[in-house]
């Protein structure tokens, strides 16, 4: 396929993503929409039509392609109605998201010649299905927000040719420092301004640890009454976790604060976040998020989670599932005021240096380019050796 001019060094992309909920993965596509746009590229968002991400995109001015779907696949016709959007607005990549998206617009990518992308935020393995190895054997690339989902990716099959990986963290902005954003969210939400604060946020599930987080407060307020523990998000085990919360009798300590759209508000005003995941972790945004604010982490040594924090230095690491280590962690920087604002100095710093958006930006371009420049066709592990390839895409990777 032709480029509508050839001379033009934008590039011509669609983000594609059916997810229902919001998420991770749909703030970097409205992220990395955005920050796309503005640099002149052409980007269009392809969402499921009445989701969330098709409403966010639609209010941050990105242009927007809907469809229907069902409980599990796209609506019959969308497959033609896609071809029609690459040919018309001459796409170079489509960068999709879950299986179902990278099924839907595999036969519109080979029609149109536009090359396939994967971009992969969750640290898990790729089923050896005999779908996934028609499929992932012909993607053009993948993109991942953390090493630790590239290498066990490869470590697990040997579906993705090595060569098509980039790594690409999320970025986010460094906000300005304002002190009278902390004192009025406090108010708000009727906390003292002395009160140590800890926060989680996250969707609800089993993924995201709050089990083990709930057990850890119990500790936490042991040693310290007056903390108080906010919850961002919502999700399956809403329920549960509230009524946990009041049978362990910490509902005077805990606050559910339900989905919020004003995060980076809300991390002003506390002290500490808390990242207890127990799996699937890639490129935490709230990590990312809190850390901008000059907030310390407390984080699980899972998927991609020590990619962000290190030890001592811009928070607190600890093993999965042990409340006991992520109570002592919490606590002891809820005490101690001198260490949580260097911890919280250096986690603004190292945002600023490795993952501030116009630097994410920056290697997503890249990477993209990069990525569309390799020849196409059946990339199996026959074809491991594309060693330049791969030291190029390696030049990319984010310093760890």
């Amino acid at each position: 396929m032709m480029r509508a001019d050839l001379h033009d060094p934008s590039l011509r992309i669609v983000l594609l993503n059916s997810i229902p909920l919001w998420g991770g993965g749909e703030k970097w596509v409205v992220s990395m929409g955005r920050s796309l746009t503005e640099r002149g590229h052409h980007v269009r968002v392809a969402a499921r039509e009445g989701s969330p991400l098709a409403a966010r995109a639609e209010r941050e001015g990105l242009p927007v392609w809907c469809a229907d779907m069902g409980r599990r696949f796209w609506a019959p016709g969308t497959r033609g109605r896609f071809r029609r959007l690459l040919e018309d607005e001459h796409i170079e990549a489509v960068v999709a998201n879950v299986g179902q998206d990278l099924r839907m617009a595999a036969g519109p990518c080979r029609w149109t010649g536009t090359r396939l992308l994967q971009r992969r935020g969750l640290h898990r393995p790729i089923k050896a299905t005999w779908w996934n190895r028609r499929i992932y054997r012909r993607l053009d690339g993948i993109l991942v927000n953390a090493v630790a989902i590239r290498d066990r990716m490869l470590h697990e099959c040997d579906l993705v040719d090595p060569s098509r990986f980039a790594v690409v963290p999320n970025g986010v902005t460094v906000p300005p420092r304002d002190a009278r954003v902390r004192s009025e969210v406090r108010r708000e939400l009727g906390i003292d301004e002395d009160s140590p604060v800890a926060a989680v946020v996250g969707r609800l599930s089993e993924m995201k640890g709050h089990r083990t987080l709930f057990a850890a407060w119990r500790k936490v307020t042991g040693r310290l009454p007056e903390a108080r523990l906010l919850v961002v998000g919502d999700g399956e085990l809403a329920r549960e976790c509230r009524k946990a919360v009041v049978r362990d009798g910490l509902s005077e300590s805990v606050r559910f604060l339900g989905f919020r759209d004003d995060v980076p508000r809300l991390l002003e005003a506390i002290d500490v976040l808390a990242s207890p995941s127990e799996r699937d972790e890639g490129t935490s945004h709230a990590v990312l998020e809190a850390m901008a604010q000059g907030v310390p982490a407390v984080v699980t040594d899972c998927g991609g989670l020590p990619e962000l924090v290190q030890d001592d230095r811009t928070g607190r690491i600890v093993p999965i599932g042990a409340p006991d280590l992520l109570a002592t962690a919490i606590a002891d920087l809820l005490s101690d005021s001198g260490t949580r604002l260097r911890l919280g100095a250096e986690a603004r710093n190292w945002i600023e240096e490795r993952h501030a958006l116009p630097e994410i930006t920056t290697r997503l371009e890249a990477a993209l380019r990069q990525l569309i420049r390799l020849p196409s066709g059946e990339l199996g592990p026959a074809r491991q050796a594309a060693a330049p390839a791969s030291r190029a895409l390696e030049a990319l990777q984010v310093r760890s």
